[in-house]
């Protein structure tokens, strides 16, 4: 998050993305993982899941300064109804380490839309 926020990081992120752009995002709350901390569970309505979405990544060629713009688009989305109707967009910029910031604007739980940032590092998967 940026702003007058203070950066934290209540889920375990797993993003799987194909090659096509076909992606499955899934955020479980942090405390109900293996060795997370002790959290108020009652506010989580009985589900360890923060939130969880599905559908397609489109990303435009990188631009000279290595900034790439991405879009994504919901096809399920666990916090509404209308996952086609969610505005999904940040530009994303390489990190001296090879990770990856994505910073943009989004809706928050409380239907507020805010700045966040987000850093990414990617896994490479190999077939068996």
């Amino acid at each position: 998050m940026q702003g007058d926020d203070d950066p934290e990081e209540k889920t375990s992120t797993l993003v799987l993305t194909s090659p096509s752009g076909l992606f499955v995002d899934l955020r479980i709350f942090a405390d109900c993982m293996p060795g997370g901390s002790p959290g108020n569970t009652s506010e989580r309505h009985f589900s360890s899941i923060d939130w969880a979405f599905a559908g397609r990544s489109l990303r435009q060629p990188k631009r000279p300064d290595g900034v790439t713009a991405a879009r994504w688009t919901h096809w399920v989305d666990s916090r509404t109804v209308d996952a086609l109707s969610v505005h999904d967009a940040g530009l994303c910029q390489p990190l001296p380490n090879g990770d990856e910031l994505e910073a943009g604007e989004m809706l928050d739980p409380r239907g507020v839309v805010r700045p966040y940032e987000e850093i990414w590092h990617d896994e490479p998967v190999y077939p068996s």
